[in-house]
């Protein structure tokens, strides 16, 4: 069950990335969303090879660690696109980077000295050093995809007072979707 649960969703956002894609032209919100719907079926994808205990499951964490690293930063740019209007600046790109570099540095190093990190058995029971690295690993990518979810919510707080003091309207009920978002994530 969880494996046609793991394809339907693979379908749906690669649909969803081709929609904002072909729009993404009129906007940089939609290009923003569209690249985080993209990692999400790359994550997704990542999820079908450990059904199939693909050979490629070995190097497939070498892309999807980093690829997470994007997650956060493409959220704040796309809330930042959405509510104010702005480009990422090249400092956002910089760390974002940075952030996956580290990862993948991390990884090389890891497979290097550690044999179970080169057999697909051990990777997917988790085996000996496998199981606290990942842990460490995804507790820093939480906590680094955290930092930007606040700065998206202080992002939409700042939209919110602005609002409040140039116009007396709804249009703060109008981005309570955005809100919802940033939260769940």
């Amino acid at each position: 069950m969880a494996f046609y649960l793991t394809l339907v969703a693979l379908a749906l956002l690669v649909f969803i990335f081709f929609a904002l894609i072909t729009d993404a032209k009129d906007s940089k919100s939609n290009f923003y969303l569209a690249i985080l719907m993209g990692l999400f079926a790359i994550i997704s994808a990542h999820r079908l090879l450990f059904f199939y205990k693909a050979g490629i499951a070995i190097a497939a964490p070498m892309f999807l660690f980093p690829v997470t690293a994007w997650v956060g930063p493409l959220l704040y740019a796309y809330t930042k696109a959405v509510l104010f209007d702005k480009k990422a600046g090249s400092k956002l790109w910089l760390y974002a980077t940075i952030a996956s570099l580290v990862v993948i540095f991390s990884q090389v190093v890891c497979t290097f000295f550690f044999a179970e990190f080169r057999s697909v058995d051990a990777i997917v029971q988790q085996k000996g050093m496998i199981h606290p690295y990942t842990r460490t690993l995804m507790l820093v990518l939480i906590v680094y995809t955290m930092v930007y979810l606040r700065k998206s919510q202080v992002a939409l707080q700042d939209y919110h007072h602005e609002l409040d003091e140039h116009f007396a309207g709804d249009q703060w009920r109008q981005l309570q979707w955005l809100r919802l978002m940033i939260l769940v994530v």
